[in-house]
């Protein structure tokens, strides 16, 4: 399963029925997030909470604010739910295309010890990853 595929989850579930919403502006990058010891198997469950953390502090970073917390929570109780139905949607599916490995890893290790704005405002792991606070 190709991290990109993961990634978009988070920017997909919050984002459906409406337009893409802008860039965000850059904002410096406090580190926070970074130099995390990633899980041992790459999975959607450990990536959509990394990405809904990551979207709450930024956010509040942001906003210099604490106001996203609870948007982080309220991700990380929805991130059960759509990783059964992604891992269910992707094993359904026949394909030929196959991820090298050792691509896959790299970028999972990427997500994890990067920091936050790295991999979401600077796209750093080149999964296209990126985060939104919202109009």
């Amino acid at each position: 399963m190709s991290l990109v595929i993961l990634a978009g989850l988070l920017t997909t579930a919050s984002s459906c029925g409406g337009p893409a919403p802008p860039p965000p502006v850059a904002h410096p990058d406090t580190g926070i997030g970074g130099g995390e010891t990633p899980p041992a198997t790459v999975n959607c469950l450990d990536l959509c909470l990394r990405g809904a953390y990551c979207a709450g502090a930024l956010c509040n970073e942001d906003t210099m604010s604490t106001g996203y917390t609870a948007l982080a929570e309220q991700l990380d109780s929805q991130c059960e739910i759509d990783c059964s139905v992604a891992e269910t949607l992707v094993s359904s599916r026949s394909t030929t295309q196959t991820t090298d490995p050792t691509t896959v890893a790299a970028e999972w290790q990427c997500m994890f010890q990067s920091s936050c704005r790295q991999v979401f405002q600077d796209d750093v792991c080149g999964v296209q990853a990126t985060y939104s606070c919202g109009a």
